[in-house]
């Protein structure tokens, strides 16, 4: 499918590919037009103030080293520093380091919890878990440009991303909010955001309205190999989507020179029981996750690679154990982060960054309390786009205790 030099989604918004950036919000890339046309006509009017060549020449000498400086100011200065490490997420928070910690902890042979989280193996909380044989390259690039062409049906994640190309293709509940009272920007939309699709604007319970069924009907081929290759990648037992709540969606990233930089934050993905509370809030679901015997351990996460801009586009995530091997960068031995703090006392302060390579087609699946992040790629082009389809899961027994079946959705 071709990418145009101005895109339509997201109910009716339009993107406009600037040149060495990528997709940028058409309201933004305005702003910014006008601004850059403004910086370039100043000049000239103060010039054309000037009576005299040699006034001309002072001042455009004065104007000159005043842009001269500036620039070198901004440029080399703590200015950028302070800008890039405000959304720089090379560096997981406290909270996520200490939860994925603890998590790993409770796998060492010596765990007293080890026998109560059977789910895993030890290295399942070290690293992703690869089921391969989904999708072959063909039928990735097939439901690529299947799923691109529902652009209009894309929800741009605006709280998150702001002018900047981040969209999904059926609705994250984490993205949206469950009642439009809740959300200021949506109970005092103005008329002309009504048609918006993003998660500002839109409710999960009106985005699942829209989207359950089409997404369904439209992906049930695919929802069927998931269910497939997750039950062999789980040991079996039955998959179902949960009732009520959205379907694994799919998140769509087009290439942008800030998704170069490390900007996506590491995270540990929320408990099961933070969804269902809001979800039954949301009177969306009622599902009693303790009468039918679930695992609060077990919860998942899923990722099946549909199309990445390049080689190197993967899972960045965070590992607690012994060893060495690449680092984020690649054929490096790997270095531990805290280096300095890393001791008895502060142990989740003693960790390597890795990353899990994708391939097309192959689901990587893993437990959701592993660190992890949106691995960050090299800006080429705008007509490049990181497409995944996302789901998480946990697992119960049922009232009577038989056999293993995992609930997913997103």
């Amino acid at each position: 499918m071709s990418h145009p030099f101005i895109m339509n989604c997201c109910g009716g918004q339009k993107f406009v590919a600037l040149p060495f950036l990528g997709y940028t919000r058409m309201e933004e890339t305005l702003i910014l037009l006008a601004v850059m046309g403004l910086l370039f006509l100043i000049p000239f009017g103060v010039l054309k103030l000037a009576s005299t060549p040699k006034e001309k020449l002072t001042i455009g000498t004065f104007i000159t080293l005043v842009i001269a400086v500036v620039f070198q100011v901004v440029y080399n200065s703590d200015y950028v520093t302070f800008a890039l490490s405000s959304i720089d997420a090379s560096v997981a928070d406290t909270g996520s380091l200490r939860t994925g910690y603890e998590f790993y902890r409770n796998s060492l042979p010596d765990s007293e919890s080890r026998g109560q989280l059977d789910v895993y193996t030890r290295e399942w909380r070290r690293k992703p878990h690869v089921s391969v044989g989904v999708l072959t390259p063909e039928e990735a690039n097939d439901l690529a440009e299947s799923i691109l062409s529902e652009r209009e049906r894309f929800y741009h994640v605006d709280h998150l991303a702001f002018p900047l190309p981040f969209f999904t293709h059926g609705p994250y509940w984490g993205y949206h909010t469950f009642d439009g009272t809740a959300n200021k920007d949506v109970s005092k939309a103005r008329p002309s955001d009504a048609r918006k699709l993003s998660t500002t604007y839109t409710t999960y319970v009106d985005a699942l309205n829209r989207d359950r069924d089409f997404m369904m009907d439209k992906y049930s081929m695919l929802y069927e190999r998931v269910r497939t290759a997750l039950s062999e990648a789980l040991g079996g037992g039955e998959i179902k989507h949960l009732e009520g709540v959205g379907l694994p969606g799919f998140h769509i990233i087009p290439s942008h020179i800030a998704w170069s930089l490390q900007v996506f934050r590491f995270h540990t993905d929320e408990a099961y029981e933070m969804f269902l509370n809001s979800a039954e809030e949301g009177k969306r679901a009622n599902f009693d996750h303790e009468a039918n015997n679930c695992d609060p351990t077990s919860r998942i996460s899923f990722t099946l690679p549909i199309r990445m801009p390049d080689e190197t586009s993967g899972l960045n995530y965070i590992d607690f154990g012994e060893g060495t091997g690449e680092s984020l960068d690649g054929g490096l031995k790997a270095q531990r982060y805290y280096e300095e703090t890393c001791s008895k006392r502060y142990p989740y302060r003693c960790y390597i960054q890795r990353r899990e390579m994708y391939e097309v087609g192959n689901l990587v699946v893993h437990a959701g309390k592993l660190v992890h992040s949106i691995g960050h790629w090299n800006y080429t082009s705008y007509d490049t786009e990181r497409i995944t389809m996302q789901g998480f899961g946990f697992r119960c027994r049922g009232p009577k205790n038989d056999k293993d079946t995992w609930f997913i959705y997103w």
